[in-house]
């Protein structure tokens, strides 16, 4: 694809995957259901650093992870506190499979939805 993939953060227009995401937004909103279709076919540009771990998400969703990069995804979403070690307890993440992208969301919906059910009002 060409993507240039040196690991600097975004300059005055956001990141690769951030005018990406944009730009399929508005072919969306205006329309151009086809020309949104063929540009998310493709899936979003690899992420930088600036993208964090939903940036990683995004990308493996389209490019399964190689058992190396679905350990350093692991690492990131914990790093960062998306995900708790104690909720990998019992779940297969495979490499090379897109599933396990979506159990790795749904465990990050689940921790998000746990927080905002403890949270006092």
């Amino acid at each position: 694809m060409g993507w240039d993939r040196d690991n600097t953060d975004y300059d005055d227009q956001g990141t690769e995957q951030q005018r990406y995401y944009a730009h399929l937004d508005f072919l969306r909103r205006a329309g151009k259901t086809a020309q949104a279709d063929r540009l998310a076919a493709g899936g979003p540009p690899p992420p930088r650093k600036a993208d964090g771990p939903e940036g990683w998400l995004a990308w493996h969703e389209h490019h399964p992870p190689t058992p190396e990069e679905l350990d350093k995804l692991v690492d990131r979403l914990l790093d960062a506190g998306q995900i708790t070690a104690s909720q990998l307890t019992g779940h297969t993440l495979a490499p090379h499979d897109t599933a396990t992208i979506a159990t790795l969301r749904a465990l990050i919906g689940a921790r998000v939805t746990s927080r905002a059910s403890t949270t006092p009002q």
